[in-house]
């Protein structure tokens, strides 16, 4: 969530509004009352790697200042939330007028003909929430318009929610055989991603995997993606051994998880076998015979075995 700094809702006391966070807000009026009025309130958010994002504001409308009448507004007022891209020009996601030409309230224009008809503003700050387009740097600006008998046009609080687009590698076991065979995960599922990989070597190393770095790419649509590492067999008795893929640089968001942990499980045996020998018995003494111990396969631990006569 990003959210407007308190302190800039502590311009004017919010007179004749229910239910503000403290006291203040900022406010548009008429310049009979009010010498420099607000006009516009205006925001750059960094809002790289969010997507799915939404602006809530609270807004009311309580009329003139003493006492609150809310029916004074006419077609020429208005509050109007909206959204730029990048540095491009603003364009309305949310626009409140009024419901007629004279002295009617203040009301959300639900259709774009300017003219409000859905909820009706109030002296009690309501809150409003509008869909906002994906963008690295999002312009977000607040602007009012009251043209005559002192009416007041009110926003307190305001902020913007988004979702973090997120990568992972999940981890996977298997014998010394193939691949090892990962899949990238990503949470959203619009728009176009890369994230690069690589292959870290722990108890496995070079000579266990292939090593390799590289870019999963993400077409529009897509939410996983494969990836196969390729286990080099041989013919050693070896204990467990892994080997992790990690992920970086992604396009856009971050990455969520610890590296993927590739395992690599014995799938060889070796067999002990021992041959015996031969020796000329003499008339005296002891004579030595000698016996070959053999391993069908190597062994990467030492080896421990009994003997007896």
């Amino acid at each position: 969530r990003l959210i407007i700094p308190p302190a800039f809702f502590d311009r004017v006391s919010v007179r004749g509004v229910t239910n503000g966070e403290g006291g203040f807000g900022i406010s548009a009026e008429d310049t009979l009352v009010d010498p420099n009025p607000v006009k516009a309130a205006s925001f750059l958010l960094n809002t790289a790697g969010l997507v799915n994002l939404t602006a809530t504001v609270r807004l009311a409308a309580p009329g003139v200042p003493a006492p609150p009448a809310t029916g004074v507004y006419d077609t020429n007022d208005f509050i109007m939330i909206e959204a730029s891209v990048n540095g491009g020009a603003f364009t309305p996601v949310g626009n409140f007028r009024s419901t007629g030409n004279l002295n009617f309230p203040m009301a959300q224009d639900t259709n774009g003909d300017n003219v409000g008809d859905g909820t009706v503003l109030t002296s009690a700050l309501q809150d409003f929430t509008f869909n906002l387009p994906s963008a690295t740097t999002l312009g977000l600006r607040v602007r009012f318009q009251s043209n005559s008998l002192g009416e007041r046009l009110v926003a307190d609080r305001l902020f913007v929610n988004g979702t973090a687009v997120e990568f992972s590698i999940n981890s996977v076991s298997g014998a010394e055989t193939g691949t090892r065979d990962f899949t990238v995960t990503r949470n959203i599922s619009t728009g176009a991603d890369t994230v690069n990989f690589a292959t870290i070597s722990g108890t496995a190393g070079s000579s266990d995997f292939v090593s390799t770095s590289s870019t999963v790419s993400f077409a529009d649509g897509e939410t996983t993606k494969p990836l196969s590492i390729s286990i080099t067999p041989d013919n050693i008795v070896e204990l467990t051994e892994t080997f992790t893929v990690a992920l970086s640089n992604p396009s856009r968001g971050i990455i969520t998880a610890r590296p993927g942990t590739g395992t690599i499980t014995n799938d060889d045996a070796s067999v002990i076998t021992l041959t015996g020998g031969t020796v000329t018995e003499g008339d005296t003494g002891a004579a030595a015979m000698s016996f070959a111990i053999n391993l069908s396969n190597p062994v990467d631990v030492p080896v421990l075995f009994n003997r007896a006569t």
